[in-house]
C-alpha cells in the first residue's frame, strides 16, 4: 500500500503508544513498537510513552514524584529501549489532542487521556481489567479471538502488525532429532504434551531459539497464539500447537490461512508439513494487508476522535 497523501497526513491524528521497553521475548511490547513504526510509515504522527514515565498529573503528588525518581533510576540502570525502530518517545506536550493507545493490559486511563483506544493484544477476560476500561474507547482486536464482542461489537476492527525477526530461517536442511516446547501463556494448562527430554525455549534469546528449531524435529507450543509457532515452521521445524481444552480447530482459527504450516495437535501433523510452503507465501502478502488495517485504523480515530466544531 502506497503511503498516506500529504493531504490525509496533515489531517491524521497523532497517536502516543504505551508501552513497555522493548522486550524481544515479549510479542505484546514487539506488536506495540511495530504499530508505532508503521503509523509514522503509513504518515500519522505516532510516538511512543514509556509505561515507567508518570503521567504529567501524577507529579503533582508525592507519590508521583517517587514514581519519578524510581524512572529515572530505571533509566540509568537500563535505558529505554526501542529494539530496532526510530527512538519516537513522547513527552508531557504531545499528550495534547493524542489519541492513547493502551493495551489491554492496562487498567484504567493512566495518563488521563480524553481519546483512548484499547489493542486487545491478547483476551482481555485474562487480565481481569475489563471493569476498567471507559465507555467512550474505541476498541480493536489483534485477531478474531481475542475480542470481546460485548466490549467491542464491531468486529470488523481488527489490526494486525507483525515482525518477523531475521535470525529465524532455516539453516539445517539435513537431520534433526529431539523435541523443543514453549510455554508462555499456556502456563494455565498441565506441562505434560510434550516428549519427555525435549528443550524448553522460553528464557532463549531469539538467536538461541533459531539454533534450537534447526536442531530439533518438532516444536510444541502450549501458547496457541504465539508467533513463536510461526517461527519454528520457518526453521523447517515441524510446528505443532498443543490443543485448548474443548477448542477444536477451527474455533482456534477459523481463517484457514492462519492455520498454514502449523499443526493443531499431533494428528495435524500432514496439514502442517502440506502446508509449510505456503507458510511464505502468505507472510509476503501479510505486509499489504497489515498496512491496510493501520491505514484503516488512522482513519476510524479520525473519525471517532475528530475535535467537536
Amino acid at each position: 500500500m502506497d503511503a498516506v497523501s500529504s493531504d490525509q497526513s496533515r489531517k491524521a491524528p497523532k497517536f502516543i503508544i504505551w508501552a513497555a521497553t522493548y522486550d524481544e521475548t515479549s510479542g505484546g511490547t514487539i506488536a506495540l513498537h511495530t504499530l508505532c513504526d508503521r503509523l509514522n510509515q503509513l504518515g500519522a504522527e505516532a510516538l511512543i510513552w514509556s509505561q515507567r514515565k508518570p503521567a504529567p498529573h501524577e507529579l503533582k503528588s508525592l507519590r508521583g514524584l517517587i514514581k519519578f525518581a524510581v524512572q529515572l533510576l530505571k533509566d540509568s540502570l537500563r535505558p529505554y529501549d526501542t529494539g530496532p525502530f526510530p527512538r519516537r518517545l513522547a513527552t508531557a506536550r504531545d499528550l495534547d489532542n493524542a489519541i492513547v493507545v493502551y493495551p489491554e493490559i492496562v487498567s484504567g486511563n493512566p495518563l488521563n487521556a480524553s481519546n483512548v483506544v484499547r489493542w486487545l493484544l491478547y483476551m482481555p477476560i485474562y487480565h481481569h481489567h475489563k471493569s476498567n476500561y471507559g465507555k467512550d474507547d474505541l476498541y480493536f482486536f489483534y485477531q478474531d479471538r481475542f475480542n470481546d464482542p460485548v466490549l467491542n461489537p464491531d468486529s470488523e476492527n481488527l489490526l494486525r502488525v507483525t515482525t518477523v525477526h531475521p535470525a529465524y530461517i532455516q539453516t539445517n536442511t539435513g537431520k534433526r532429532c529431539g523435541s523443543a516446547y514453549i510455554v508462555r501463556k499456556g502456563n494455565r494448562t498441565t506441562l505434560d504434551k510434550h516428549p519427555a527430554g525435549a528443550i524448553k525455549v522460553d528464557e532463549l534469546s531469539h538467536e538461541e531459539k533459531a539454533a534450537v528449531f534447526n536442531q530439533v524435529e518438532r516444536f510444541y507450543s502450549y501458547d496457541p497464539y504465539t508467533m513463536y509457532s510461526i517461527y519454528a515452521a520457518l526453521c523447517g521445524c515441524i510446528s505443532i500447537v498443543i490443543p485448548e481444552v474443548n477448542v477444536d480447530r477451527d474455533e482456534w482459527y477459523s481463517d484457514e490461512s492462519r492455520r498454514l504450516g502449523i499443526a493443531y495437535g499431533d494428528d495435524d501433523i500432514p496439514w502442517a508439513v502440506k502446508t509449510g510452503p505456503a507458510l511464505f507465501e502468505r507472510l509476503e502478502r501479510e505486509r499489504a494487508e497489515e498496512d491496510a488495517l493501520v491505514a484503516t485504523f488512522i482513519r476510524k480515530c479520525a473519525d471517532k476522535f475528530a475535535p467537536k466544531p
